[in-house]
């Protein structure tokens, strides 16, 4: 590499637990394997996430349509406030890149707030996509998409980076999504699922099947090893008015229990920990780790962990990564990629809207008497999947050293 390279990490979701691993393994393998590399990050909540030593030094930016504001907002004045900023700031970003790459020099329009961006965006030589799963139907990515269309105008190179991609069931996503794919240096895609929907599409940009990224997450040696037999559980809150998840993970709480276990209760959002409580309350012997726990620790309580049940995706990652063994409750077509890339038994994987408590308890059975060919299985198959999960690293590594 012959000169510094300054690289925007692009939308970083800040208020998942997931997700705040795979900001931490991208900086983590970027500064031990990309000599000299200076990291910027656009995040969803730059409050939330400076507070994590990972990031200490590295300057963090808020989106240009700045959300952090206006989720759970209590006035509607100032919802309304946001809201015309955010769309203020969109439209002066837009007509500002244009005349920029142009070489006109247009600054004074953009709000004094945003400034640091234009700055960011000035210096960077590319950009490359947190890793993650936003590019479908499932979510909202406009956001996603317009600072690649900003970084299109300004000529900066765009690198799709351990992405779960699709599906697409509306028109317009079927449509849009792809002409940003097209316009990418590389892709890299983290399951075989989101590899094979792809190839439905006219992608011409060069696309290749690695894995996440937080396969290469380091977990937090220092914390002690639970002594005791222990089931961690990753919760979602669907916000059921039924009730019926609730419901039947306290019949399977109960159940542990009553089999010696001591059960975890692990939240990866804010929106989790209402639940996560709701738990606690029933029971004061379940211990709960509500969001804000920095992930190494999560996954260090998933590997001291006996199995798990993981109710998101990020909990599969890091348990098995760790050769804990797990029952996967999935929600999105994302978990059967991440499953079948892991070779694992599709009988320890459930559907969310499919839940019966009988049938839960006959799984976890499955599970114990399986427990040591699991482990093994898992094993052999995770240096693999780290090889896969660096394949992302090193993809890099060429486009930057050919540059």
């Amino acid at each position: 590499m012959n000169s510094n390279k300054k690289v925007l990490i692009t939308d970083s979701y800040s208020l998942n637990t997931g997700d705040i691993g795979i900001l931490f393994s991208m900086i983590d393998s970027f500064k031990y394997n990309i000599p000299n590399i200076e990291i910027f990050v656009e995040s969803s909540h730059p409050n939330y996430i400076s507070n994590f030593n990972e990031l200490k030094g590295i300057k963090i930016i808020p989106r240009i349509f700045d959300i952090q504001n206006i989720i759970n907002c209590s006035s509607s004045l100032l919802l309304i406030k946001y809201v015309i900023f955010g769309i203020y700031d969109a439209i002066t970003f837009l007509i500002w890149s244009i005349f920029k790459r142009y070489k006109m020099n247009i600054n004074f329009i953009i709000r004094k707030s945003k400034k640091e961006n234009i700055e960011i965006l000035n210096q960077i030589d590319f950009i490359i996509s947190s890793g993650g799963g936003f590019l479908s139907s499932y979510y909202n990515y406009f956001f996603r998409l317009y600072i690649y269309l900003i970084a299109i105008i300004l000529k900066k190179d765009i690198i799709l980076f351990a992405q779960s991609v699709g599906p697409f069931n509306s028109f317009l996503s079927k449509k849009l999504i792809p002409i940003f794919l097209n316009k990418c240096k590389f892709i890299t895609i983290r399951e075989p699922d989101s590899y094979n929907y792809l190839k439905k599409f006219n992608i011409k940009t060069k696309v290749y099947l690695t894995s996440d990224i937080a396969f290469l997450l380091e977990e937090n040696k220092e914390l002690n090893k639970i002594k005791n037999k222990t089931v961690s559980i990753c919760i979602k809150n669907n916000n059921d008015k039924n009730d019926k998840f609730y419901k039947i993970i306290l019949n399977i709480i109960d159940y542990l229990f009553n089999n010696g276990y001591l059960v975890n209760i692990i939240s990866h959002t804010i929106n989790d920990d209402e639940l996560a409580k709701k738990f606690k309350n029933y029971n004061k012997k379940i211990q709960i780790y509500l969001f804000g726990e920095n992930p190494r620790n999560i996954k260090s309580i998933y590997k001291y962990s006996d199995f798990i049940i993981a109710c998101r995706m990020h909990a599969i990652v890091f348990a098995s990564e760790v050769s804990t063994p797990f029952l996967s409750i999935s929600y999105e077509p994302k978990f059967n990629g991440l499953i079948s890339q892991l070779k694992y038994d599709n009988y320890l994987q459930l559907k969310y809207k499919k839940l019966d408590k009988d049938d839960i308890i006959n799984r976890i059975n499955y599970l114990i008497n399986s427990q040591k060919i699991i482990i093994n299985n898992l094993n052999i198959i995770n240096k693999k999947i780290k090889m896969k999960s660096y394949l992302n690293i090193e993809l890099l590594l060429n486009y930057i050293n050919n540059k």
